[in-house]
């Protein structure tokens, strides 16, 4: 017997939270300054659709172009506005907050045991990653994007896919709470994610045919399954449409189609940007992203944790399929940003 195999997990969880604590070092390290992104173009919105509505305005034009997600955070600054809490720290709050949020799935859905060594690989890949250094104190919100849509995508697979030992009640309560909350941050989350769960059932039954049904102890989701998460995804669908309908008289995110319809990429320039967005060494997913990735992989080695083969081939299609999405776009990258900001969202989520 090795020394490896001698190292019971306990042990492993000690020495693991030695090096959390020095990990955490760039939480503290981070760039003293604010990053704007887009803050600066929505942090009134509460306040304008206020207005709208006070002088009964229609459309109300001045609210900004973007989801009803930054709405949600305007509001929160209005509100510590009043207490003199600058914008600064209340979205670094907020965006804390969010980062935060899988421990608490962890530790609510699957226990105690499971939330410490899941929450120590979690905890240690984002904080060697150049997101808490640089987009936790900004003004941009794809953390929170990323966060809401892993944890409904993890909920949804839980819900319909497992059969360890859960706590269904507070699974559900993530289920429909993210459910509706995600679509909210931009609004081709919601496809996205309908064509990730599709896809992914699809590709994962032809995968378990092709090798015999040698499959994974699972309870596969049916179409009732899925029809139900339509029938709670109907909520965001229905606030989406209303939000885009007050600021445009149009159902449709008039602004985004607008600039889609001006300054649509040539076919070779979305291939450049599809291939940038995976191997640009100033931004591409792989490098951008390799030490968080690397270290995820190794922890879950030493840990001995296991991997659904079903989550992979969903993480895989989100990232793939938004990388795709996001070539057809003017902006890939997202314009003010360290990295490929587009991207942190389905990497988070993953």
């Amino acid at each position: 017997m090795n020394l490896y195999s001698e190292i019971s997990i306990k042990s492993k969880i000690v020495i693991l939270f030695v090096f959390y604590i020095v990990l955490i070092a760039p939480l503290f390290l981070s760039a003293p300054y604010f990053l704007l992104i887009d803050y600066a173009i929505w942090n009134q919105d509460y306040e304008k659709l206020l207005t709208c509505f006070e002088f009964n305005i229609r459309p109300c034009v001045d609210v900004s172009k973007f989801p009803a997600a930054y709405l949600i955070n305007s509001y929160f600054l209005n509100l510590f506005r009043n207490f003199n809490v600058s914008h600064e720290i209340v979205l670094f709050l907020l965006n804390s907050f969010f980062l935060s949020l899988p421990l608490v799935f962890f530790l609510m859905v699957r226990g105690l045991q499971f939330a410490i060594i899941a929450g120590i690989i979690y905890t240690c890949s984002v904080l060697l990653s150049p997101v808490p250094s640089y987009y936790l104190y900004s003004g941009g919100i794809e953390i929170q994007s990323g966060v809401m849509t892993g944890l409904f995508l993890s909920s949804f697979l839980l819900s319909y896919g497992a059969t360890t030992k859960l706590n269904k009640t507070s699974l559900t309560l993530f289920l429909i709470v993210t459910a509706i909350l995600f679509p909210l941050y931009k609004d081709t989350n919601l496809m996205v994610i309908i064509i990730t769960i599709i896809l992914s059932k699809v590709i994962y039954q032809f995968i378990s045919e092709k090798q015999d049904k040698k499959i994974e102890n699972i309870n596969h989701y049916s179409k009732g399954d899925l029809i139900k998460l339509f029938a709670i995804l109907l909520v965001p669908f229905a606030i989406i449409c209303s939000y885009n309908y007050l600021k445009y008289e149009s159902i449709l995110p008039v602004a985004y189609l607008q600039e889609a319809n001006f300054t649509s990429p040539a076919i070779l320039k979305r291939v450049e940007f599809l291939f940038a967005s995976i191997y640009s060494p100033n931004g591409g997913v792989l490098i951008f992203w390799f030490v968080s990735f690397f270290v995820a992989l190794l922890l879950i080695h030493y840990l001995e944790m296991g991997i659904s083969r079903l989550a992979i081939i969903c993480c895989l299609i989100l990232v793939i399929s938004s990388a795709v999405g996001f070539s057809l776009w003017w902006a890939p990258f997202g314009w003010d940003s360290w990295g490929n900001r587009m991207m942190i969202s389905p990497v988070i989520a993953s």
